[in-house]
């Protein structure tokens, strides 16, 4: 999922010059959408990754401020709203800060799990998945503060 998020971030950072990037193969292969095993199937955490992301999609890269470390962070502006993704791939907890002073609401996602190792299988077909993180972001007027896990990827959907 990490590898998905963190190359997602790269073509999104790079949108003046990739202007289609597209999967091959999304069923039973490395680095799998879905996997399926006669008539059972399961989302992978990449899956849930280019889920989570999709909103970046025909939007604008937004230049967000704010103190990052080594975390990736991608934004974009579509309709008013804006996606901001972050993706946390060190074995290590970050905080990160944002300011966003044109948006007042906003809601976010997580993918993560303890485990780094984990991954979903048809005996655990949802253990990993997005859960919410709203309530882990503190807001001090347009400063948005949030503790990223390891191996995190946090959505956040900003509103005006």
């Amino acid at each position: 999922a990490m590898l998905a998020a963190l190359t997602l971030h790269v073509f999104h950072r790079h949108c003046d010059r990739v202007k289609l990037a597209n999967l091959a193969q999304a069923v039973n292969v490395l680095q799998a959408l879905i996997l399926t095993d006669d008539d059972q199937m399961l989302l992978t955490p990449t899956y849930h990754v280019s889920d989570m992301m999709q909103e970046h999609q025909d939007a604008v890269l937004y230049d967000i401020k704010g103190i990052c470390g080594d975390v990736s962070v991608i934004a974009s502006e579509k309709n008013g709203n804006m996606l901001i993704s972050l993706c946390n791939p060190p074995l290590a907890p970050q905080t990160v800060s944002l300011n966003l002073p044109d948006f007042s609401r906003y809601s976010a996602q997580i993918l993560h799990h303890e485990d780094y190792h984990a991954h979903n299988t048809f005996d655990a077909p949802e253990n990993i998945i997005p859960n919410d993180f709203t309530d882990k972001i503190t807001q001090n007027d347009s400063e948005l503060t949030l503790t990223l896990p390891p191996v995190s990827l946090v959505t956040i959907h900003a509103a005006k």
